[in-house]
């Protein structure tokens, strides 16, 4: 029987293989190496052939890609103003003035005012609470223009003199006081009369 020549392999100390350490240098035949390094065959994930100091390749994972998302712009919105606070003023009431109600309507008839030879008489009833009386007299019956007046204190008969010739309309009213001014009353009936020469 014819022998085949073995070839023998030799391994560093401290050399491992998967997991199994070999010891020391020792001639291993082609056979049984082949056998041992089928029976040491590294585990799945195993990362090979390492030395004594750690050499070899090991496998590395890439760091996964930074975020590309930029963050949200900041807002841009002022923040609004803070209303202005003013100083409420107090408020003034205005002191009420005195009301004065008007006074009453002054009764007149053609036979409280007439008409004469250049005059006009004109006798007024008192109105009470008055403190005068107005008269007014015109040849306009919606007393428009030629307008006369004259002012007296007291209820009494007055005379209105110096009357062109013509036809007059008459009327009165009596007024109140308010301070320095006068609260006037509702006018009289108009009353025409005749001025002669």
């Amino acid at each position: 029987m014819r022998l085949k020549k073995v070839m023998a392999i030799t391994l560093a100390a401290g050399l491992t293989v998967g997991s199994i350490a070999i010891a020391a240098t020792s001639p291993l035949s082609s056979d049984s190496l082949k056998g041992a390094v089928s029976s040491v065959a590294p585990p799945a994930g195993d990362p090979g052939i390492t030395g004594p100091n750690g050499g070899g390749s090991t496998a590395t994972t890439a760091p996964t890609d930074a975020p590309t998302d930029k963050p949200t712009d900041a807002p841009t919105d002022k923040p609004t103003d803070a209303p202005a606070t003013s100083t409420p003023k107090p408020t003034v009431k205005p002191t009420p003035k005195p009301s004065v109600k008007k006074p009453g309507k002054v009764s007149a008839t053609k036979k409280t005012i007439k008409g004469a030879k250049k005059k006009i008489t004109v006798k007024i009833k008192k109105v009470s609470g008055a403190a005068g009386y107005q008269i007014q007299y015109s040849t306009k019956k919606n007393f428009s223009k030629a307008v006369k007046s004259k002012n007296v204190t007291k209820a009494s008969t007055v005379t209105l003199k110096n009357v062109k010739k013509g036809t007059y309309y008459v009327r009165v009213r009596a007024y109140k006081k308010s301070g320095s001014k006068k609260v006037y009353g509702s006018w009289s009936a108009k009353i025409k009369v005749k001025v002669t020469k």
